[in-house]
């Protein structure tokens, strides 16, 4: 199973051409939507969101491979970073992570300490792929660089011709790139990362062919 995290205020389906090679080969591909006005209003932070993906994985038995897209690269971090430090966690077979231009804090006025602040306690294998026109949608000190840095186990590539938005369809991409920046063509560096994902959940789960 694939569970991917969405950025900030993205609807589900504007991940559908991103992942759409995946459920064609059979994979199970869960985009949840956790939150809704609280989290846009900052009642719901990334560490609560964290939280209930672990409980949703909790759920299944299913050994699944956790990405994240800028917040949801967060809280995928966080998800591992939890699992690996709570007495307390449930059994989740975690396979590895996929943290797509992750982003940390919680915007310009955040008062929560950085996720990155502590190194990485989980040893799954990680990916952090960071988009080489990140702009401001992923700004300087907490954007892939930091999770590369707390992560010092993880691979790290940068895709100079990847926009922040770039791997979204839809709506959702038009006003991303609008804020963001983006390659000429959004649609070579998105493939280029859904090959990526692919191999890391070839990697982790053995095959992708069945859930």
């Amino acid at each position: 199973m694939l569970l991917l995290l969405r950025g900030f205020a993205t609807p589900a389906t504007a991940y559908d051409a991103l992942v759409a090679p995946l459920r064609s080969a059979g994979v199970t591909v869960l985009v949840p939507e956790f939150y809704g006005l609280n989290g846009y209003l900052g009642r719901y932070t990334a560490a609560d969101e964290a939280a209930d993906a672990i409980d949703l994985l909790a759920q299944t038995d299913s050994p699944v491979l956790v990405a994240g897209h800028s917040r949801g690269g967060q809280v995928a971090w966080r998800l591992a970073q939890s699992l690996a430090t709570s007495d307390s966690s449930p059994a989740i077979d975690l396979r590895g992570l996929v943290l797509i231009d992750p982003v940390d804090g919680a915007g310009p006025r955040a008062t929560s300490r950085l996720a990155t602040a502590n190194d990485a306690a989980f040893t799954v294998p990680t990916l952090i792929i960071g988009a080489g026109i990140g702009g401001r949608c992923a700004p300087s000190g907490a954007n892939h660089t930091a999770f590369a840095r707390a992560t010092p186990s993880a691979e790290h590539i940068v895709i100079e011709q990847l926009g922040h938005a770039d791997i979204l369809c839809g709506a959702a991409l038009a006003i991303g790139r609008r804020l963001c920046g983006g390659a000429p063509d959004p649609a070579v560096p998105r493939a280029e990362v859904t090959g990526l994902l692919t191999s890391s959940y070839r990697s982790a789960l053995g095959g992708a062919s069945g859930p």
